[in-house]
């Protein structure tokens, strides 16, 4: 015979997500900018080093 868990809170806390919808929303545009910022340095950083070679 299985005891159910004493402690729920813990259990149903687990279920629930950390960060609101909204919250989430703007968390995947950060990152988003982040990622096109990174790729224009990468992108500079590649064009100078053309430049210098030719």
């Amino acid at each position: 015979m299985k005891v159910p868990p004493r402690n729920t809170a813990q259990n149903e806390a687990k279920k629930q997500p950390v960060f609101s919808e909204k919250m989430m929303g703007e968390i995947r545009m950060k990152l988003w900018q982040f990622s096109e910022i990174e790729f224009l340095i990468h992108k500079e950083k590649n064009l100078k080093i053309k430049n210098k070679i030719h």
